[in-house]
């Protein structure tokens, strides 16, 4: 599961600049899923998928980190107003991803999956 009890779009949520999130899984380069978060910013703020990124790594254990981070100006919905996550997954990473680079230790000794 990749966002367990939504834990990872809670973390993205408490970013004084995001406005709403969905985390979704993606094919990863070694068969595991790996996570993906599209979200929409407040009005008149600028936040980069890097600063994004630099403000969950405290908050959340390496393994839920996402690894794809991609800024849009809105997300799909349901005439109810859901986001529609099965139109975000259709997409998977997508050109206009940014991809989190993987820690030194990750490059030398493979993933490490901690909690």
């Amino acid at each position: 599961m990749v966002d367990p009890a939504g834990k990872v779009t809670l973390a993205v949520l408490e970013h004084p600049d995001v406005l709403e999130c969905a985390a979704i899984p993606v094919p990863g380069d070694d068969a595991e899923e790996e996570v993906k978060v599209i979200l929409t910013l407040r009005d008149q703020v600028t936040l980069t998928p890097a600063e994004l990124s630099a403000f969950l790594e405290p908050r959340m254990p390496a393994f839920m980190l996402p690894r794809y981070i991609e800024i849009v100006a809105e997300l799909p919905k349901t005439p109810t107003q859901k986001i529609r996550k099965d139109v975000l997954r259709s997409a998977g990473a997508g050109p206009h991803s940014w991809r989190r680079p993987e820690p030194e230790r990750e490059r030398r000794h493979g993933k490490r999956r901690d909690g």
